[in-house]
């Protein structure tokens, strides 16, 4: 007695288990790629010492040289960035 095997699939379930394996490889990277997003608007929203004579300013409108002078005199700088 020889029996024939046969296919038990059809020849279109390769294709579907193709299209499941991408969309889960596309939901991760769409994953990833939304939180490097939000990594990249948090970092680009941080508090950054920009204010009017702010001791730790840098720029032209800071007052990190006159902090660093005022310090090396002996007078303590202390920053305080609120009212409280």
């Amino acid at each position: 007695m020889t029996a024939a095997l046969e296919a038990t699939g059809s020849p279109r379930a390769g294709t579907r288990w193709g299209r499941d394996r991408l969309r889960r490889a596309a939901a991760y990277a769409g994953v990833v790629g939304l939180g490097l997003v939000l990594l990249v608007m948090l970092a680009l929203s941080a508090q950054r010492p920009t204010g009017a004579l702010d001791p730790d300013g840098p720029g032209p409108e800071g007052g990190r040289a006159l902090a660093e002078v005022l310090r090396s005199q002996g007078v303590e700088v202390e920053v305080v960035r609120s009212i409280g």
